[in-house]
């Protein structure tokens, strides 16, 4: 409860579950926001809620909250949407929602703008009058607070007759997506890694299970198969389409259904990586022949072959390789080119 707006959203959303309002999650399509979709769902379907989640598709939407989903969500008869992992810049959005009657609530753990969005509450550690004391949380470390101090609210009112869902179980999700979104192993960041691999060694959630096969895991699992061999094939889902399967495999509770969106994710990850070696290809021969390019201060490359969720990805390989900054851009039939750039230490892009 010291997380700025904590009890407000509480309310809000005891508020949705006593009159048994339909409550989305809206997530990013990174590992972060897929985990946050899934622990959110995951939790509150086991308190009986009526839920739905909704994760946008890069290609087509892009990055955050847009107003079609919003719309369709509205349409759907949603009242309450969470954010997970996104929505902090969402102003215009998030008063659009409310015309429509959705209320939102925000949980994010990006730099807040100056303009925040009119949500009914908004989560992150970031804003200036925070007095959490974790700042490096992700989005995942944000939706599992709410989710205890939701619980504990509930409690306190005698919600639970027939027991009450154990927060442990959801940790192998904040783990994953607090090592993937790279954030720093200190404080509070440290424990919930620490614990939740601690859970991923025999995992009760088949998702999990059925990933652990995926991935060609035996024996123990540490935090570098979750950056290097979990997130990647999660992320690959979000980069090449949808981020759709990566939460069903997360909320699936059918292992033979598991093992086959792992698959289809294993498959989605060879399928990405062909691609970023076709693109890393292409751009360092451009580079290569055109030496006047590298002779200068940063590199900017455009192409209409390339995909857009893949060049983040490159521009970190071009960065690594000539250490400057890198902005690489898709152009697609319209002519229209959508960017991603890396940059190297000490030079803010």
């Amino acid at each position: 409860y010291l997380m700025k707006g904590m009890d407000i959203a509480v309310e809000r959303i005891k508020k949705g579950l006593s009159e048994n309002e339909r409550i989305s999650i809206y997530g990013d399509y990174d590992v972060d926001g897929v985990t946050s979709t899934a622990l959110l769902y995951n939790f509150l379907k086991d308190i009986n809620a009526d839920v739905t989640y909704y994760n946008p598709d890069r290609i087509k939407e892009g990055y955050g909250i847009n107003f079609e989903a919003v719309k369709k969500l509205s349409q759907d008869g949603v009242g309450l949407i969470i954010s997970g992992d996104c929505g902090i810049t969402a102003v215009k959005e998030v008063e659009q929602a409310k015309e429509l009657g959705v209320d939102f609530i925000v949980t994010d753990h990006h730099k807040p703008p100056e303009e925040l969005p009119q949500a009914v509450s908004v989560l992150n550690p970031k804003l200036k009058d925070c007095k959490y004391p974790a700042k490096e949380i992700v989005g995942v470390g944000v939706i599992f607070n709410l989710v205890i101090a939701l619980r504990r609210a509930l409690r306190d009112e005698g919600f639970f007759k027939n027991g009450e869902p154990n927060l442990g179980d959801y940790l192998d999700l904040v783990a994953l997506g607090t090592v993937a979104d790279c954030a720093p192993l200190l404080d509070v960041n440290r424990i919930l890694v620490k614990e939740g691999v601690k859970r991923m060694q025999t995992p009760k959630r088949l998702g999990l299970q059925a990933l652990k096969e995926a991935s060609s895991i035996k024996g123990e699992v540490t935090s570098y198969d979750l950056g290097f061999k979990f997130g990647p094939r999660i992320n690959a889902s979000g980069r090449m389409s949808t981020a759709d399967n990566a939460v069903k495999l997360f909320i699936s509770n059918d292992l033979e259904d598991a093992r086959e969106i792992a698959k289809g994710l294993n498959k989605q990850n060879t399928n990405r990586q062909g691609t970023e070696a076709g693109i890393i290809k292409e751009a360092i021969s451009e580079l290569e022949s055109n030496p006047e390019i590298i002779g200068s201060n940063s590199i900017v490359l455009a192409s209409r072959n390339w995909h857009p969720g893949i060049i983040g990805i490159v521009a970190s390989r071009i960065v690594d390789r000539y250490d400057k900054p890198t902005m690489l851009i898709a152009i697609n039939e319209d002519g229209v080119g959508k960017g991603s750039g890396r940059s190297v230490d000490g030079v803010n892009i």
